[in-house]
């Protein structure tokens, strides 16, 4: 549905209240009419009615607000809350703060996570069952259909097998919110984390997730400070390069949504590119620092597929091919 129309709609349901479109992400339109926010998928409508159960369960649970999401389905699907008050911040704010500013909102950001990360899975399972990262990751098949106009075949099922290991839990599985991020989050006058929304992409998974959108360069000495304060409260101890091998690694999921949007005889979207871009960014890193073990391991993996395929009996040999 066209803007105009929502708007249209918004303001004639929600008794001639101001509407306003405010913003678009990766799976979602959000706008604002009176003291609610309203939020239509682009796509899927599961992640949001997963989302509201979540959000049921964690009531009172959180030092934060968070939203109380309710679900309408007709005359089309989209997800209403109450808008959490407080405002926005980015890197630039954040750096206009005194030192002891600095570290009393990092605290929020690390006990934020600490609060999170220790509800216990249990609560949430039905809402969000065990399914971590690796579960997104699509077949090698699938990877060479989306990727073979840019990359060879050593370098795809390079890549594939190193997103697989990456992307398997190291240690406990613990609840994310998996998308903490400026846009996400809202502050009060003295920068005090006071709101966190976008539950979506909320899952069960490693801890080190949940740090993912503080790796940036410009948020380096931010990131410092929240991995010092998180250790200091839960004595879990999150390695930054981990941090840096998970954001890439995700990105080859995304492909599958981006692929979604290749029409043929066109020319890619913008984001395709610039994700082909990273991509290949992202093999030399991993060339490079893996070196001869990653060419070592590949080699093992190829091998192993050669005398699996040699063991088999002829008719099945024959099939496979």
């Amino acid at each position: 549905m066209k803007r105009e129309k929502v708007i249209e709609y918004l303001e004639k349901t929600y008794s001639g209240e101001k509407s306003r479109w405010i913003g678009s992400g990766w799976s979602s339109d959000a706008f604002e009419v009176g003291d609610k926010i309203i939020r239509i998928p682009k796509a899927k409508t599961k992640p949001y009615i997963k989302e509201a159960a979540l959000l049921e369960c964690l009531l009172g649970r959180l030092s934060v607000q968070i939203p109380q999401p309710h679900v309408i389905k007709e005359p089309f699907f989209y997800v209403e809350h109450k808008k959490i008050e407080g405002h926005s911040w980015n890197i630039d704010t954040y750096n206009r703060l005194s030192s002891a500013q600095q570290e009393l909102f990092a605290r929020d950001i690390a006990h934020f996570f600490a609060e999170v990360h220790a509800i216990p899975c249990s609560v949430v399972q039905k809402a969000i069952p065990k399914n971590g990262a690796i579960d997104r990751l699509f077949t090698l098949k699938q990877f060479q259909a989306y990727l073979g106009p840019y990359f060879s075949a050593d370098d795809i099922a390079l890549l594939y097998h190193w997103t697989s290991d990456t992307l398997k839990p190291r240690g406990e599985l613990v609840l994310l919110h998996r998308d903490f991020q400026k846009g996400n989050s809202v502050v009060d006058e003295n920068h005090r984390l006071v709101g966190v929304f976008d539950w979506a992409n909320a899952a069960i998974d490693e801890p080190a997730w949940d740090f993912m959108s503080l790796r940036y360069s410009s948020y380096a000495q931010l990131l410092n400070l929240v991995l010092r304060f998180y250790q200091e409260e839960t004595g879990r101890v999150i390695d930054p390069q981990r941090i840096s091998d998970l954001a890439g690694a995700d990105m080859l999921p995304r492909v599958q949504y981006l692929a979604r949007f290749l029409k043929q005889g066109e020319e890619p979207p913008k984001e395709w590119m610039k994700t082909i871009r990273n991509i290949r960014k992202l093999l030399k890193k991993i060339k490079k620092r893996e070196g001869i073990g990653t060419k070592i391991k590949f080699f093992i993996i190829k091998l192993k597929k050669v005398l699996s395929y040699l063991r088999l009996p002829p008719k099945e040999a024959m099939a496979k091919q």
